[in-house]
């Protein structure tokens, strides 16, 4: 076995017959996390930091082994922009307490497109519920109970993982009509937010001098009626690309927000106070992390497409939702203010476009040069680290 097998592991056969470094780096990261059952050895939050880190630090050996025989130069990317939490007060309406998110992953796929996914990690507790269970009554012949048989409710305890989605900031001294809106409300917010601007972008590149349909996506799901516009079914059914990411014993498993009963965002909007609103996993749909991971980094991209005139940007990958760079480079400030976002690049395109958008002050660009002479014109690397205070 050489050292290209050796670092895909068993989800080699997940990814392009010739994967770039970023997505070698997340089958390498997912087969040292299985081999070495760190799932159910760290808390939701370790995990999260551990693969992704695990995906930077593996990318520069990545590079090296997976960048070379490219027929042109290809400046492929594993970039982190961080959240820019000094920036933001206990009052900012974009911080994670409002919109609701630990990170976002943002994939190219062509020069005008990307993949994007959002997360957010809970570890999920177990409820003990009680369960009555009918004893039934049989029948005879033609149908009828037997007489003198008789009709017991037992009593049974029932232990059923589940997440409990509620959160919410503190009302901070005013009245009680004015709660403030929960994580999953301003979750589903933002979600929508992306979906109206992907809707309304321009086919043009963006400009600097204002973009209309950036402010209407803005303006339509922040606004006032935005639950009152939409049925919540409706809303819930379009986010199935971003995930409550739930840690159940030695698994990690993807529940997106389209799984979720509307009953579920009801209680969120309810003008009270309460502690509680669960969500139980058993009998929803799931994935396991690492394969949602590897559907957006390993699903057909571009240059895959053996003809060009076939290739569909649109086309769906399970868990992630396909919008045009423009938008991801709109939206990045904001969501630096909510989450994490890490973003790869194996076509050389998106890494870029991006890092001219962002704010110097908030990331920094560091290039390096791989060592390799056979990698020298053909590759180089981008990585991301904040700016020293």
């Amino acid at each position: 076995m050489d050292i290209r097998e050796t670092l895909l592991g068993e989800y080699g056969h997940r990814i392009s017959p010739s994967p770039g470094p970023v997505e070698a780096s997340f089958c390498s990261v997912a087969e040292r996390f299985k081999k070495l059952k760190l799932i159910s050895q760290m808390d939701e939050e370790t995990v999260t930091a551990a693969f992704l880190g695990g995906v930077t630090a593996s990318f520069p050996l990545c590079s090296l082994i997976f960048g070379s025989g490219q027929s042109s130069e290809v400046q492929c990317m594993w970039g982190h922009f961080h959240k820019s939490t000094g920036r933001s007060s206990s009052s900012d309406p974009d911080t994670e307490a409002y919109r609701g998110a630990d990170f976002a992953l943002v994939i190219g796929i062509d020069e005008l497109h990307v993949r994007l996914a959002i997360f957010q990690a809970k570890k999920a507790d177990f409820r003990f519920l009680k369960v009555t269970i009918d004893n039934v009554l049989e029948e005879d012949s033609r149908g009828e109970a037997n007489r003198g048989e008789r009709k017991f409710d037992v009593m049974a305890q029932e232990k059923r993982p589940v997440l409990n989605v509620h959160r919410r900031p503190p009302r901070r001294g005013k009245p009680v009509e004015e709660w403030r809106e929960s994580q999953l409300v301003r979750l589903v917010r933002t979600g929508h937010e992306i979906l109206f601007a992907n809707e309304d972008v321009p086919a043009q590149s963006i400009t600097d001098e204002g973009n209309d349909w950036e402010k209407s996506a803005r303006d339509c799901a922040q606004g006032k009626l935005f639950f009152k516009e939409h049925t919540l079914k409706d809303l819930l059914s379009s986010l199935d690309w971003i995930h409550y990411l739930g840690y159940v014993g030695e698994d990690a498993v993807c529940v997106p927000l389209s799984a979720f009963d509307q009953a579920v965002l009801r209680r969120e909007l309810e003008n009270e106070s309460f502690t509680v609103n669960d969500v139980f996993l058993d009998g929803l749909d799931r994935e396991p992390f690492v394969d949602v991971l590897l559907n957006g980094v390993s699903g057909p991209k571009y240059e895959e497409t053996l003809e060009p005139s076939t290739w569909d940007p649109s086309s769906k990958v399970e868990g992630w939702t396909t919008v045009r760079v423009e938008v991801v480079e709109a939206i990045l400030p904001h969501l630096q203010k909510m989450m994490d976002v890490y973003v790869g690049d194996d076509t050389g395109t998106v890494g870029p476009r991006l890092q001219n958008r962002v704010d110097a002050a908030m990331v920094e660009t560091v290039p390096t040069s791989p060592s390799n002479a056979k990698l020298e014109n053909n590759l180089s690397e981008t990585r991301r680290r904040p700016m020293p205070s």
